[in-house]
């Protein structure tokens, strides 16, 4: 499993795959690829509908709305705030709100992981869409693995959050 540092971030590679699995509602889907995993279900029952959204997210990172980057922010913010001023060992925040015509909520979860030979923080960043159109209904989650040293940065965060939030967006396209 690979390691890339990003702005005080590690993020962990793992080896990409894509699965999917046809009940009589709909596709669920699972792909991963590099440092992001995505989960989901459409009411589709095409493999090539579900490629697409999988291909979409992972290829094609759509800019979201102003409401979405502020949102991010303000989550990110009040991570870093829980940490610093209240010696928090555990946060878990989420937002949810419009994207457009899309529903959107974005969460981060954190986790203070100590033993003989680390110190740092543990956890995902996560943006989930729900989104309908006139042939189908989706519900895209889109996970980042990330960890920091002992110092939590609120910038890191926001970037990991935006970065999720660009990747589930994109689906709106599909």
């Amino acid at each position: 499993m690979a390691q890339t540092l990003n702005m005080g971030v590690v993020s962990e590679k793992t080896k990409s795959f894509f699965e999917t699995r046809v009940t009589k509602e709909g596709t669920h889907y699972m792909a991963v690829h590099g440092d992001i995993e995505i989960t989901g279900f459409t009411t589709s029952k095409t493999k090539a509908v579900v490629e697409r959204l999988v291909k979409y997210s992972l290829e094609a990172p759509k800019e979201v709305p102003p409401n979405v980057s502020t949102a991010a922010d303000r989550l990110s913010s009040y991570v870093e705030e829980a940490i610093t001023l209240f010696n928090s060992d555990y946060v878990s925040l989420s937002m949810s709100l419009r994207a457009g015509e899309a529903k959107m909520t974005l969460t981060v979860y954190l986790t203070y992981y100590s033993d003989d030979k680390v110190i740092e923080w543990r956890g995902i960043t996560e943006a989930v869409v729900e989104w309908r159109n006139e042939r189908r209904e989706v519900r895209h989650v889109v996970k980042k693995r990330i960890r920091f040293n002992d110092n939590v940065s609120g910038f890191a965060i926001y970037t990991q959050l935006m970065d999720v939030a660009r990747h589930a967006y994109a689906i709106t396209e599909v």
